[in-house]
C-alpha cells in the first residue's frame, strides 16, 4: 500500500521542481488585473470578415481557444448551440458569432479546416465540452489540442486548475471572472463591451499561460544544475510533454 503522506509529497514535486507555488484566493484578489489593453478584439459576424480572420490565424503557431453559449437555467436541458467562438493569437482575439452568419455550416468551413490542423496548437482549459459541441455543430475534429488542465495534472496538481489560478501563478495578474457575465445571453446579435472583454480575456489567457509554462519547463530541462525532481517530473514526464505538445 502506498503511504498517503508519500503520495502527497510526490504530487507536489512537479510544481516545486519548476519553482511554482499555487496562489490562494486571498493572494489572487490583491493582484493587478490581467492586462490585454494593447491587444485587439474583433467581432466576426459575416463571411468576408471570417475568411480574413482565418487567414490571419493560419499564420499563428498557437491559438487560444474558448466558446460561449447561451446558458440553460434548468437541469437536463440540451446544451444551446455555440454563440461565440473565441480564437486568439498573442495580439488579437477573433470572436466569431456563428449564429449571425448567413449559413453557419458553409461559412464556418475556413475555421473548421483551421481547427483540424495538427501543426497549429489550440490551447485552452477543460476542452472536453467544447470538443463535443464543435463536433456536433460543425463536424470538427479538433486536432493539435493542448489542454492546460491536463498539463497541470501531469505536474501533480490533483484538481482541475482554473485559468484564473494559472494566470495568477505564472503572470502575477488577476483574470477577472464574473458569474453575471458568464451566464449572460451570449446569443445576442450585439454583445456588450463587458462581454467582449470577458470573452477575449478567456482566449488570451491560455496563450499566455502556455507560453510561460513552456518557457519555464524548457529552462528546467536545459539547466545542467537541475535537480532530480526536474529529471523525474519534467524531462521524463511523458504525460506532461504530451499535454504541452512537446
Amino acid at each position: 500500500m502506498i503511504n498517503p503522506a508519500a503520495k502527497k509529497k510526490k504530487i507536489a514535486h512537479g510544481l516545486v521542481a519548476l519553482g511554482l507555488t499555487v496562489p490562494t484566493k486571498e493572494v489572487i484578489k490583491d493582484l493587478p488585473a490581467f492586462d490585454t489593453s494593447k491587444r485587439r478584439s474583433v467581432i466576426i459576424n459575416n463571411t468576408k470578415a471570417l475568411r480574413q480572420a482565418a487567414l490571419e490565424l493560419a499564420g499563428a503557431d498557437i491559438i487560444g481557444f474558448d466558446t460561449e453559449t447561451k446558458p440553460n437555467f434548468e437541469k437536463g436541458q440540451t446544451p444551446n448551440p455555440i454563440a461565440l467562438l473565441q480564437l486568439a493569437t498573442d495580439k488579437v482575439c477573433f470572436m466569431i458569432q456563428p449564429l449571425q452568419l448567413a449559413n453557419k455550416i458553409i461559412d464556418m468551413e475556413p475555421i473548421r479546416l483551421l481547427l483540424q490542423r495538427e501543426d497549429i496548437l489550440k490551447v485552452g482549459a477543460g476542452l472536453k465540452a467544447d470538443k463535443k459541441l464543435l463536433k456536433r455543430e460543425f463536424d470538427v475534429q479538433l486536432n493539435g489540442i493542448v489542454d492546460l488542465v491536463s498539463a497541470f495534472n501531469a505536474l501533480g496538481y490533483k484538481n482541475d486548475m482554473g485559468v484564473k489560478t494559472m494566470i495568477a501563478m505564472l503572470s502575477g495578474q488577476q483574470l477577472k471572472k464574473s458569474k453575471r457575465l458568464s451566464r449572460s445571453n451570449w446569443a445576442m446579435p450585439v454583445l456588450s463591451p463587458e462581454q467582449c472583454r470577458y470573452a477575449s480575456d478567456d482566449a488570451f489567457a491560455p496563450v499566455d499561460v502556455y507560453r510561460k509554462l513552456i518557457s519555464i519547463t524548457r529552462q528546467a530541462c536545459n539547466d545542467v544544475n537541475r535537480s532530480a525532481n526536474v529529471d523525474i517530473y519534467i524531462a521524463k514526464n511523458r504525460a506532461l510533454r504530451n499535454a504541452l505538445g512537446l
